[in-house]
Order: structure tokens, then C-alpha cells, then sequence
């Protein structure tokens, strides 16, 4: 098991009138309380890319958890497996949304406050056409509708889903385009959104980034009750992911009325990339009034690298930025493809997971935070709370957003990770923040 790292960052000259964001120090922190890991999938065939959501209904209380995730077949390309559950019991047995010939992956999903979901994945039919699907089901797990998103003989890619408390659901994803830039032809890499009603029928489409002269791609998405919605993503110059690269955020309303539409309120820019640095991954999620969390990961010159925070407000404009966890000390490095944020709607708090380790020994954590983004305990080594050091993967984490603190109730998260068991297994937790 590692040692966590030190927070302390390097203490300012008395010349310097401004300083970097610090970490708050270790003492005091208490250890958040995470229960013991259940089995997702435990299959000696190789399982990639788990995707939670987490919703509660605010009448009853009952809340669901859902976790998507791919599956090598007996064939050999890769379908896409969901599992459903009710007050944090997942049924033993998965169910398949998808399993064509082709390579299903990508897998992203949402859910209702009345346990319906909605699961997105990429269909990827050959090696120049891939598209988006999704199907809707029902709280008992009834297959409602299925659809494909803007097909086209191109490459559609990297989708993810928000859902609002009416069921209502959002889809953004990445899209190559042919586009015209000074008289020249040129192809860009597109950020695109797809907005459906409950009962899964396409509604409306935004056209999120589309400059013809730079590339926006890895577009994230969380929908607050009311329907307010927030797409971060990545813009870069074209076909140079690295150069010039800044984390960008739209903030958008549903209008009113039976033909509901999209309507954009705020485009804000988060971060830029730091000199000589580069921005890694980011994750985004949505409190009840609009204003998005916005996490990132960022590599500075000197090779360190650093998960942080910006607030964004939903009328635009970004706050400052504070520093969630570094690796100064003995941790290794941060593995960009395993950040996700999920933050209660009505309290603010939030719960980041993330990937770390060495080459050939990674880990997954859990750490929580409240508004103000002070950590609330220590991070948690997922793969230690199962009593062994197997090494996990990528993870996710959702909140269901039930706020019930007057009734004894605190916030809930589940949190699914990817494990080195076997092919690589897919196991899941339940956690408070106190």
C-alpha cells in the first residue's frame, strides 16, 4: 500500500505578492467511511471503462445505482454490460445492452430520481465509422426505447449522458467534422449535444464547439434537477492535442412548454494549460442552482502533476482555483483516464475518484471535500478496502443527491473501480460523506 503523499506545497518568497492554491494540511482530517467492495463483474474475460449513476427519490427515499461497463465477448470484440440496483443491492446477474459483432465501448449512464436510466456506448463498425446508441429502461430494468444519436459515415465518439428529475436526458459527445477555415477544407474535432425527452425521444441538438480552426474534444456533462446543464471540454489547436489546450465550460436552461429546446446561457473559460505544462483529464458536475465543480488534472513543467478545483458560476465566469491533491511526494504519477467528480446538488459537497501508482502498479482513490473544497478525511485506497493490494483502475463515482441531514440521513456515493483480478474485474463500494 502507498503512502499518501504530502499536501504541503512549497512555502512563498516574502517578494512574491501571489502564491499557488494550498493543500489544507492532514491534521484533524477523520477517514470517510466506505463500505466493504461488492462484486460487479468477476469474469475472467477482460471487463474496461465502469460508469456509475446514482439517484434517489426524494419522496420515499429509495435510492438506485446503476454501473455500465464493456466486456470482452467469446468472440473477441467487446459489448456493453449494465447492472441496476435499489438501496445499494446490485443484482448478481448483469444485463446485456449491447452485443453486436462490433466493438461496443465508451459506456456512459444516468439515472432518474424514479430509477429509470438511460446507457450510451460507441459502436465502433469499422476502423472510420463509429457511432453513438443508447437505450432507455425502466426502474425494473425493461428495455423502453433504443436509438442511435446523429448517425452519420463518419466518426462519432466518446459519449456521455446527464438526466434531469423529469427524466429528461442529455447526450454530448465528440464528432469529426469537415469544416471550411480560411478557403481551405479542414477536419475538426467537434463537441456536439443531444437533448431527449423522458420517454427517449430526441428533442433538440446543440451545436456546443464547432470552431473550424481548433479541436474540442472529451466533452463531459452533469443536469441539475430543474433541467440546467453543464459541458465541459477540452479545445486545442488541430491535431496538436497538446498545444495551446484550455478546459472551456457551457452552461445551457431548457426553455419551458411542451416543444422544449436548448437555450445557451454562459461560456466560460476554466484554465489554461500551464507553461511549458500540459491539462490531462477533467470531470464536471452540477449543484442544484446551475454552478458546475469543475475538476482537472494538470502536469507543470517540473514534471508534477495536480488534481484541481474551480467553481463556475451558471451566468459565467469561474472562481478560484484550489488544489484537491499533488504528487510531490512518494505516489508516482496521476493516470489522466481515471478522474470523475460527483457533488451533492443542494449541499455542495463533493467526492473525486481517481487513478494512481506507478507503471505497473496502479491505484484508485476516493477523497471527499466540502463546498469550499477542504478535504473532509484522507483519501481512501480503493483495492485496500478489500484487505489486499491487488491494484485497481479507472473509477467512477455518483452522489444521489438526497440531502436529509435533519433526518440523520448523510450524502451517499457509489463508486465503481476497475480491479487486476483475473482479466481485470469490475468491483463497486458505498460511501458517506459526514
Amino acid at each position: 500500500m502507498f503512502r499518501w503523499f504530502s499536501r504541503q506545497s512549497p512555502r512563498p518568497s516574502a517578494a512574491r505578492k501571489s502564491r499557488r492554491p494550498e493543500l489544507e494540511a492532514l491534521e484533524d482530517r477523520c477517514v470517510p467511511s466506505l463500505g466493504s467492495p461488492v462484486s460487479v463483474s468477476s469474469s475472467t474475460r477482460l471487463d474496461t471503462g465502469p460508469a456509475t449513476g446514482s439517484a434517489a427519490d426524494p419522496k420515499s427515499g429509495t435510492t438506485y445505482q446503476v454501473v455500465a461497463w464493456s466486456q470482452a465477448s467469446n468472440l473477441g470484440d467487446l459489448d456493453v454490460l449494465v447492472k441496476a440496483g435499489v438501496d445499494g443491492n446490485l443484482p448478481s446477474t448483469p444485463q446485456v445492452v449491447a452485443n453486436t459483432g462490433d466493438d461496443e465501448d465508451q459506456a456512459d449512464v444516468a439515472v432518474a430520481p424514479n430509477g429509470n436510466y438511460v446507457v450510451v456506448w460507441r459502436q465502433n463498425v469499422n476502423g472510420s465509422n463509429s457511432d453513438i446508441h443508447y437505450t432507455l429502461f425502466s426502474s425494473g430494468g425493461a428495455a423502453l426505447i433504443t436509438g442511435t444519436i446523429n448517425q452519420t459515415n463518419g466518426q462519432e465518439f466518446d459519449p456521455h449522458v446527464a438526466m434531469d428529475s423529469q427524466g429528461r436526458f442529455i447526450v454530448a459527445y465528440t464528432a469529426i467534422q469537415q469544416d471550411t477555415f480560411r478557403r481551405s477544407t479542414v477536419v475538426t474535432d467537434n463537441v456536439v449535444a443531444v437533448l431527449f425527452d423522458a420517454n427517449g425521444n430526441q428533442r433538440d441538438i446543440a451545436r456546443v464547439a464547432t470552431k473550424a480552426n481548433k479541436d474540442e474534444i472529451d466533452p463531459r456533462v452533469d443536469m441539475a434537477p430543474n433541467g440546467r446543464f453543464v459541458i465541459s471540454y477540452f479545445q486545442s489547436d488541430v491535431g496538436a492535442p497538446t498545444s495551446h489546450q484550455s478546459l472551456r465550460s457551457n452552461s445551457y436552461a431548457i426553455t419551458s412548454g411542451t416543444f422544449f429546446k436548448i437555450q445557451l446561457v454562459s461560456r466560460t473559460s476554466v484554465t489554461s494549460q500551464p507553461r511549458r505544462g500540459a491539462l490531462i483529464n477533467h470531470d464536471v458536475s452540477i449543484t442544484k442552482g446551475g454552478s458546475a465543480v469543475e475538476v482537472y488534472i494538470k502536469q507543470l513543467k517540473s514534471g508534477t502533476q495536480e488534481i484541481a478545483e474551480r467553481k463556475v458560476s451558471f451566468t459565467g465566469g469561474a472562481g478560484g482555483e484550489k488544489l484537491l491533491e499533488n504528487t510531490t511526494g512518494a505516489l508516482g504519477v496521476l493516470f489522466g483516464s481515471g478522474l470523475s467528480v460527483g457533488v451533492n446538488d443542494v449541499t455542495g459537497a463533493f467526492v473525486i475518484a481517481f487513478r494512481a501508482g506507478i507503471t505497473s502498479s496502479s491505484h484508485s482513490f476516493v477523497d471527499e471535500f466540502d463546498r469550499r473544497a477542504r478535504p473532509l478525511g484522507v483519501p481512501i485506497e480503493l483495492d485496500s478496502v478489500a484487505g489486499s493490494s491487488i491494484g485497481t483502475g479507472d473509477a467512477s463515482v455518483s452522489i444521489d443527491d438526497l440531502d436529509d441531514k435533519s433526518a440523520g440521513r448523510l450524502d451517499n456515493y457509489f463508486v465503481a473501480y476497475h480491479t487486476n483480478r483475473n482479466s481485470g474485474d469490475i468491483d463497486a463500494a458505498f460511501g458517506t460523506i459526514s
